[in-house]
């Protein structure tokens, strides 16, 4: 007993000793946004989250498209015609993006799909239609039609998304990626390699410290969303110490378990990823954490350590995709599980029963 109470004891020290070297100094640069990565996250991703979309430019998924009518017609001069005017007939291609793009802009029962671009500009001279939306090769020549409005790729997304989310003038859910403001390519960012899951952690405790500092709640002082990230970059590799204290003390006892966090805590680059607004310290937590299930996995076999090993796994590849190869750990852990499965002595059903487990 005395020796748990020790250990509890030095575990606290600790922890108290390492979160001071990552706490002192969290606005180390004066607000002057020295790191380059955290520049990127913080001052040019973070505060564009949430709100409305300000979508990326994206040709390959939403191709320019063109809204066509006859030469001299007087009936379309504009999109807002299309959009307003009931009795405005638009016509798409069969099988092209143009027909699905429609959609987003009438009726179903205002649209006529043509079987081929020929037949389509037949019935647009024909006055059958009085406008055809068209992609860039179906464009025919200039001397029969006009271009009344030509749809960027930002128009289109825009349009899709209005058209599915008329309540929200566009703003989807977060799980619809096409139109969420949760999303960096509809945050003004189609470049973004990073995770996720430290971004959307940033960007939810922001609006929660800023709503705290407008409550005048006490300890609460918004100074800036780097700065809360930051937060999280400490209070993670702060977690990241318990954690090795806990592989330490689970693959041999704990006093290994104390030295590997007291190890830990006095490490540099931990203590320096902690200082940082960006991606790795609270990475780096999830893949302890991942480890720490692996190895309750690989030791006890039981199913629990599997499911929360998969949490942390998946978490920790939504903070880095780079970090996907960690997934073949458990399967290391369940290898070493699997190994009795082999064993000729024992019948063929257990044999089987624990290779099925």
């Amino acid at each position: 007993m005395r020796k748990k109470v020790l250990a509890t004891f030095l575990l606290v020290i600790i922890l108290i000793f390492g979160g001071a070297l990552r706490f002192v100094g969290q606005n180390w640069d004066d607000f002057s946004h020295t790191h380059p990565d955290e520049l990127f996250l913080t001052l040019l991703v973070l505060p564009n989250l949430g709100g409305s979309n300000t979508y990326t430019a994206d040709e390959a998924r939403y191709p320019e498209q063109f809204i066509l009518v006859p030469r001299n017609a007087t009936g379309v001069r504009s999109l807002d015609d299309i959009l307003n005017q009931p009795a405005i007939q638009l016509g798409a291609v069969h099988d092209t993006f143009a027909a699905e793009a429609s959609r987003w802009l009438v009726q179903e029962e205002r649209i006529h799909v043509f079987a081929d671009s020929g037949s389509a500009i037949d019935a647009l001279l024909a006055r059958q239609i009085d406008a055809l939306l068209a992609g860039r090769l179906l464009v025919p020549d200039m001397d029969t039609v006009s271009i009344v409005k030509s749809l960027s790729s930002v128009d289109l997304q825009d349009l899709r998304c209005r058209h599915y989310h008329p309540a929200s003038a566009g703003v989807g859910g977060y799980f619809d990626t096409s139109c969420s403001p949760l999303n960096p390519h509809n945050a003004g960012h189609g470049y973004y390699v990073y995770g996720t899951f430290p971004l959307l952690l940033a960007h939810f405790g922001s609006e929660f410290v800023r709503a705290a500092t407008d409550s005048d709640l006490l300890f609460f002082d918004f100074q800036g969303g780097h700065l809360v990230w930051r937060g999280f970059s400490m209070i993670f590799d702060i977690l990241s110490i318990l954690v090795v204290f806990a592989i330490g003390a689970r693959i041999h006892n704990r006093w290994v378990g104390l030295m590997a966090a007291a190890f830990y805590a006095a490490a540099p680059l931990a203590i320096q990823k902690a200082h940082f607004g960006t991606v790795n310290a609270i990475a780096s937590f999830l893949v302890i954490l991942a480890l720490y299930f692996a190895i309750r996995a690989q030791q006890r076999g039981k199913l629990l350590p599997y499911l929360l090993f998969g949490i942390a796994c998946g978490t920790a590849v939504a903070s880095r995709i780079n970090l996907a190869p960690l997934a073949g750990v458990i399967i290391v852990a369940a290898a070493f599980q699997a190994i009795p499965a082999f064993d000729s002595r024992l019948s063929r059903n257990q044999r089987q029963s624990i290779f099925a487990h």
